[in-house]
Order: structure tokens, then C-alpha cells, then sequence
């Protein structure tokens, strides 16, 4: 799935049914999937990464600075915002696969009350993967930040290079966000080897198809 993200002059948080988005500056480019060797310059100065780890953090990740809020007011008017920025199937198939940071992290209660029973099985779906697929992306972004760092604090860690306390902090939290704990919090080679097999972007296609099959297209 070859697709990245692209700047947007207009970014937008969709309020109503699906809701959310915030503009983000740098793109990441893609071959098959997308690739983040170039590290993204859009994190929040000051920011943990880590968003999971403090739910206060999720908004921030999607980088809310110079957004602008637009309400949806129904699952129509979705489709028109896809539209206007180009985000549509036709644009797709003429190789046009970058994708505007629409961030959608939050589904209204009307969506199952009422929208979803008027939507189409092809129009349900149009939107899940448009929706989804700026998250992911994202998300990928976030985790080659965490990477890059990762990769510094092992590389000064094999030379013997003295940790500072926030570097030591952090890297016992990523540990813990990836489901390792270090004996006494002590950091070793073998931990960071680990981390480093890790911490790494999601297959978007795997995340879309895992998604859509555990949330029933997002109903």
C-alpha cells in the first residue's frame, strides 16, 4: 500500500460523527508501505511520544497547533471534506497516494444510533479506511521518533557513554510501554536489543484490515 502523508493548507478537526483532526507540517515518504527513514520534524516541542502512557497526551500527538474545527454534521458532509482535499477513490487510482492529515480519533454517538443504518456497505468502508488511515500513518511517525532516540540512547549506552536522568527515565518507560521490564530498572544490552526489534511502524495495510475486521468497519 503505497501512501503518505501530505501537507494540507486547510487542516480541520471534524466534530459530530467522526471527530478530530489536526494539521501536521512534514510528510513521510513510502515505497510499499510507508517509510519514515527521514525522521518527522512535527512533534510538539517538549512532547513525550509516548501518548499511550498518558491519555492527556493523545491531542497533542496529532499536533493541534493551527487547526482548524469544522462540523460534520452528518456522514455526507464527510465525504464532501474527502472530496474537496482530493482524498477519494479516483484520485487513488490515478496515483495520487498522499494522504491529508484528517485526524479522526473520536466516533460520535450517532453513528450507531442512526448514520450507520443509512450508509452503504461501499460507503461505510470509504470512510473507515479514510478515516483510519491518517492515524496510522501518524502513529508510524510517532514511533520512528521514539526509534530515533532509541537508536541514540543505545548507541551512546554500547560506547559507555554515561545516560542523563531524563534519557534513563524515558527509556524505562518505553520498556514498559513495550511490555519489557527490566530487572531492578536496570538497563542491559539485551533490553535494548529487544527494544529495538520493537519499537517500529505498523504495516498500514495490516493495521486497516485488523481494524476493520475487529470493529465491524467501525460500527
Amino acid at each position: 500500500m503505497n501512501m503518505r502523508l501530505m501537507n494540507i493548507i486547510l487542516a480541520v478537526s471534524v466534530i459530530g460523527i467522526l471527530s478530530g483532526c489536526i494539521n501536521a507540517r512534514e510528510p513521510i515518504s513510502s515505497a510499499s508501505e510507508p517509510s519514515a527513514s527521514e525522521p518527522s520534524e512535527n512533534a510538539l516541542p517538549g512532547m513525550d511520544t509516548l501518548v499511550f502512557s498518558s491519555p492527556k497526551n493523545d491531542f497533542k500527538a496529532l499536533d493541534s497547533a493551527g487547526s482548524t474545527e469544522l462540523e460534520m454534521r452528518n456522514y455526507r458532509d464527510m465525504l464532501g471534506l474527502f472530496d474537496k482535499l482530493n482524498y477519494t477513490p479516483e484520485a487513488w487510482q490515478a496515483g495520487i497516494r498522499e494522504i491529508p492529515r484528517v485526524y479522526l480519533p473520536i466516533i460520535g454517538d450517532r453513528w450507531g444510533s442512526s448514520s450507520s443504518k443509512e450508509i452503504t456497505t461501499e460507503n461505510k468502508k470509504r470512510l473507515f479506511f479514510r478515516a483510519l488511515a491518517p492515524l496510522i500513518l501518524r502513529s508510524n511517525e510517532l514511533i520512528m521518533l521514539d526509534r530515533e532516540r532509541l537508536g541514540d540512547i543505545k548507541s551512546a549506552f554500547n560506547k559507555n557513554t554515561p545516560l542523563d536522568q531524563m534519557d534513563q527515565i524515558w527509556i524505562l518507560k518505553l520498556a514498559k510501554e513495550y511490555r519489557l521490564k527490566p530487572e531492578k530498572d536496570e538497563l542491559t544490552t539485551s533490553i535494548l536489543d529487544e527494544l529495538w526489534l520493537r519499537v517500529d511502524i505498523v504495516p498500514v495495510s495490516l493495521a486497516l484490515a485488523q481494524s476493520a475486521e475487529e470493529s465491524g468497519w467501525g460500527t
